[in-house]
């Protein structure tokens, strides 16, 4: 196996244990919200090799992670059998229902300046 094969495998072994820590995640996440079933998720470009994945749980509460590429976030939201909307608008939007944690937090950086 060459130098640029192996390279090229570390970084494929590297990309399938973050998407299998991202689904153990998402998963987490819809276990305790309802299930997969009415599940939403989407995925931002936030910056360079970064991208948000936006989850709303069957239940309306919401979360988020981080990814390393769309590629990523896609199959782990795939892999945990949650289904991927393209926005967080519509349907999907009035579903978000935002808890204590948010509301304080949104007061307290206000708060804080």
């Amino acid at each position: 196996m060459s130098e640029q094969q192996q390279t090229g495998a570390e970084t494929g072994n590297e990309n399938a244990r973050r998407v299998r820590k991202l689904t153990a995640s998402v998963r987490g996440f819809v276990a305790s919200g309802g299930g997969a079933e009415g599940a939403r998720g989407a995925v931002e470009h936030v910056g360079r090799d970064v991208h948000r994945i936006v989850l709303v749980g069957a239940d309306g509460r919401w979360g988020d992670l981080v990814a390393a590429s769309r590629g990523e976030a896609e199959a782990a939201l795939r892999e945990a059998g949650v289904e991927v909307v393209e926005s967080l608008d519509g349907e999907v939007a009035n579903r978000m229902r935002s808890g204590s944690y948010e509301w304080n937090r949104m007061a307290g950086l206000q708060l804080r300046g």
